[in-house]
């Protein structure tokens, strides 16, 4: 079997199990709300037919037109060791595979996908690492609940974290949040929603 047939097997088998999740393309299932995607992906590597199951949150009105598993994790095997899955341990134990995986994905892959749920997860995983990602979906976050002072900070502090990277890409999005911290409490959200729109259609999840 190779890979992208593997990666295939894998998004059909799933699917059934997350009936309010989408394929996309014939590697990953995805579920998203107006200003954010979870993703379920099954990665490849190079030099081998193994997949590494993947989930994450990623944030629509930052502009990256393919997956972003920065606010994710690896979702390894029972014994916490192996974080590749192969044709052969998928053909033995599928069912237990499915089990395994799906209860490891954060936010619960069964619950609803919501803003509170999505802020449980930055908070116990990621805002201590001082991510720039982290803060940026945890202040469109606050902002979707109308905390505008945390969301405003949230972004004030992700743009501090960016100002110091001597990159191009940086300076891009830079620039995107100041865009965005100019934009007053009565349409900053609105402006957000701009910016998911056009980039959930340019990832093509639209």
């Amino acid at each position: 079997m190779k890979k992208v047939q593997f990666q295939a097997e894998l998004q059909r088998s799933f699917s059934p199990y997350l009936p309010h999740w989408k394929k996309y393309l014939k590697k990953a299932l995805y579920r998203k709300t107006e200003d954010f995607v979870q993703w379920l992906v099954f990665d490849t590597v190079g030099y081998k037919t193994a997949v590494r199951p993947w989930y994450s949150i990623q944030v629509l009105a930052v502009q990256l037109p393919t997956i972003d598993l920065t606010l994710g994790g690896i979702i390894r095997s029972r014994d916490g060791f192996d974080s590749w899955l192969t044709p052969q341990v998928w053909e033995n134990d599928a069912a237990d595979v499915i089990t395994h995986i799906i209860n490891h994905i954060k936010p619960n892959a069964m619950e609803p996908l919501n803003v509170g749920s999505i802020e449980v997860l930055l908070r116990e995983q990621f805002l201590s690492s001082d991510h720039f990602n982290a803060w940026i979906a945890s202040g469109i976050a606050a902002i979707v609940q109308q905390e505008y002072e945390r969301g405003y900070m949230l972004l004030g502090q992700a743009r501090h974290v960016l100002s110091q990277v001597n990159q191009p890409w940086a300076v891009a999005d830079t620039s995107r949040l100041d865009k965005w911290l100019k934009c007053p409490p009565e349409t900053i959200l609105d402006t957000l929603r701009i910016d998911a729109r056009r980039n959930s259609e340019e990832l093509g999840i639209g």
